[in-house]
């Protein structure tokens, strides 16, 4: 933590540097940016001064420079910064009552590099957050900066050359060093240099999905080394040998909460808290030339599913062989979804058994997918499994009815805007999608998800719970 205060002489006479706040310290990377971000203009940066108040001179950079210790000339004998208070950086005291008061520190160290829920999350947060005046930063692990308050911050990104040698070389137990996997190393290294911000920023909380990440921030506050309150936001199934290391959990539903408190993670403080849809944005209203950029007829039925392209999980396979098993030429897919080790397969795949009905968008513009969802009459999602599924979320608000797996997430989520079938029976999909061929259904299963998701998944409704979570867990005594 860096702390303002002014220097005076050793035998109590004036101040070194009047009318300045100083602030000394070792200095990370960046340095000038952080003191920029506490509020202070930051007018003079010296690493000389110690040698000029000895000689009775002027400390500024030209006598540093004119040294003829070259040593001195390029590092100094001490690290100064000097700035001016122009906002008092402040932290939670007391209880919370406006959002602005609030310090949060919103992070996922795949944002813009990895295209999962589990980054979207993130980056749709931060921006909420901000809208509802937050003193939020949101931090990624690559990608440009498209706000004021979003930071890069370096690390060894997953799927990188040099992540791959990596983890070919190194011992089997690199798991103990935080490099057990790609995506270990990638959060290990980006939290080694997320630390000098966290420890000038005082944020109050930090809130990401990053196991990894959070784990090491977890530890950090425990030794008192960093101030803020760690949430982890449970998305990624850790088991629940890790999970119970937290004081405080954000469940995306309901179910999850009830299985840890069934598991006997009782010393943690949890909620369930869902993801959210901007449902502004993903509307039926939308207007969209998408069926025709795609060279879709305007009398076709498309079927939808918004997934990473691959057998393993997502089961774009049995999405494929149920479409083949309608046997009807004015049924398309369209799969839009990041590529993996099995995409080409797939899509080899699907031109066999649907030719030009099946249709990929790989890697397909975040901010055209509202467009992707108008052109849809039904979306699906084959998995057995998830720990949410915005993409649920994003086809309800839609108006998009939406077919899933009967699982007790997937039926809380869906409700009536859709429905849950057995996805692991053969048949089963082809057959439910057949009764959303008839129109006047199909609008009433519609009509119903876009009710859902503004009542009970919008911004507005879950982010003002998301601050409540913050408030509450400022007050708690963990």
């Amino acid at each position: 933590m860096i702390e303002y205060f002014s220097l005076s002489t050793s035998n109590g006479g004036s101040e070194v540097y009047q009318d300045y706040d100083m602030i000394t310290s070792l200095a990370p990377w960046n340095i000038s940016r952080l003191i920029k971000n506490l509020g202070c203009s930051l007018p003079f940066l010296d690493t000389y001064y110690m040698y000029a108040y000895k000689q009775q001179q002027t400390a500024d950079i030209s006598l540093q420079k004119n040294s003829k210790r070259h040593i001195l000339r390029w590092f100094g004998d001490h690290i100064l910064f000097l700035a001016r208070k122009m906002l008092q950086p402040t932290s939670f005291i007391g209880n919370i009552e406006r959002p602005s008061m609030l310090k949060v520190a919103v992070i996922s160290s795949s944002l813009d590099h990895v295209k999962r829920g589990v980054e979207t999350w993130a980056k749709d947060l931060g921006y909420a957050l901000k809208e509802k005046g937050v003193r939020v930063t949101l931090y990624k692990g690559s990608g440009k900066i498209n706000g004021n308050f979003e930071t890069v911050i370096p690390c060894l990104r997953c799927g990188s050359g040099v992540s791959k040698a990596i983890q070919r070389i190194l011992p089997p137990f690199r798991w103990h060093l935080g490099f057990g996997s790609e995506f270990q190393a990638q959060q290990t290294t980006f939290t080694l240099n997320l630390i000098p911000e966290l420890l000038i920023r005082n944020f109050d909380i930090v809130h990401t999905q990053d196991p990894d990440v959070a784990n090491i921030i977890r530890v950090l506050n425990k030794v008192g080394l960093i101030k803020a309150k760690v949430i982890l936001a449970h998305g990624t199934e850790e088991p629940s040998e890790f999970i119970r290391k937290f004081d405080y959990l954000q469940h995306l539903a309901p179910f999850h909460m009830q299985e840890a408190i069934a598991q006997g993670i009782n010393g943690s403080k949890h909620f369930a808290i869902p993801n959210f849809v901007d449902t502004d944005k993903f509307r039926p209203e939308v207007k969209s030339d998408l069926r025709k950029e795609l060279g879709i007829p305007e009398d076709a039925f498309v079927v939808l599913s918004v997934a990473a392209i691959k057998k393993v999980h997502k089961r774009i396979d049995y999405l494929i062989n149920s479409i083949n098993i309608l046997n009807n030429n004015k049924v398309y897919l369209v799969i839009a979804g990041a590529k993996s080790a099995e995409t080409e397969a797939l899509i080899e795949l699907g031109k066999k058994k649907l030719g030009d009905r099946a249709i990929f968008l790989t890697d397909f513009p975040r901010e055209r997918m509202n467009e992707v969802y108008v052109t849809a009459d039904v979306f699906v999602l084959c998995s057995l499994f998830e720990m949410f599924g915005i993409v649920f979320l994003e086809a309800m608000s839609s108006s998009v009815p939406v077919l899933g797996h009967t699982h007790p997430v997937f039926r809380w989520i869906i409700g009536e805007g859709g429905e849950c079938i057995d996805m692991a029976k053969e048949g089963e999909l082809a057959k439910t999608i057949e009764k959303y061929m008839d129109e006047s259904y199909r609008k009433e299963k519609g009509q119903k998800a876009r009710e859902r998701a503004v009542k009970d998944f919008s911004k507005d409704v879950v982010v003002d719970k998301i601050i409540e979570m913050y408030k509450e867990v400022l007050e708690c005594s963990h």
